[in-house]
């Protein structure tokens, strides 16, 4: 409900214009979701301009105002009429924006044949940044200790062979290979490096990437088709 306004017998600020069929049955107008979300995008950006500039006082001195330089009478007018179609302006992106929501909550998209409301599509694409972070994650985790491994594992091998020349006396090429077990799998068993990975973390990484990757080649796709053919009632 929006408060009205009086100024010299004129109401500003009512209520959205309705239109009535015969017997007082409301009429309503059918839009699709495609052209409602433009006309919302337009009465965003109009509504936003009228707010800059809207001055809704201003002050007189001797019968005259100091910055509109009108007459008081029309300065009040104008005021009054820059207001009303604010709030007008409002109401109606008000009633287009409720009928977009209820809308999404109910009509349903197939995405990679995942079915869900069209509302959830929106929030999976507004929020899928965290499973591209998580995924970036993953794979810097997984470089990481792959790098830390294979340079532990290097310093381990070059142990073992000045071991190995220690222990027999001669180039570690040159043991033979009953002498070199005997000395490389205990020390292997105690020196060597492995990863702990207890969710296979490059299958998650695939999948997840993977997940991401089909999300968003279709969603864009499946939202503009689904808004063309769906309409809302306001």
């Amino acid at each position: 409900m929006v408060e009205q306004i009086a100024y010299n017998g004129q109401i500003v600020g009512s209520n959205p214009p309705r239109t009535t069929k015969i017997k007082g049955e409301k009429m309503t107008d059918k839009i699709s979701v495609s052209r409602a979300l433009g006309e919302l995008k337009m009465l965003d950006n109009r509504i936003a301009k009228l707010t800059k500039e809207f001055v809704p006082v201003d002050i007189i001195v001797n019968d005259k105002l100091l910055k509109s330089g009108k007459t008081r009478d029309l300065f009040c007018m104008d005021v009054l009429a820059d207001f009303r179609q604010l709030v007008d302006l409002k109401a109606r992106r008000n009633l287009i924006k409720i009928g977009i929501v209820k809308s999404n909550a109910i009509t349903t998209v197939n995405i990679n044949n995942v079915e869900m409301t069209v509302a959830e599509a929106i929030e999976k694409k507004s929020s899928i940044q965290q499973d591209k972070d998580l995924l970036n994650v993953m794979r810097n985790v997984w470089e990481i200790a792959r790098q830390v491994i294979v340079k532990n594992n290097e310093s381990a091998n070059q142990r073992l062979d000045k071991l190995l020349e220690t222990t027999f006396s001669k180039d570690s090429t040159k043991v033979k290979s009953d002498e070199y077990e005997s000395v490389a799998k205990p020390f292997m068993l105690r020196n060597e490096s492995k990863m702990v990975d207890p969710i296979d973390l490059q299958k998650q990484i695939k999948l997840l990437d993977d997940a991401i990757t089909k999300f968003e080649s279709e969603v864009d796709i499946c939202l503009s088709e689904s808004n063309a053919r769906t309409e809302i009632e306001i």
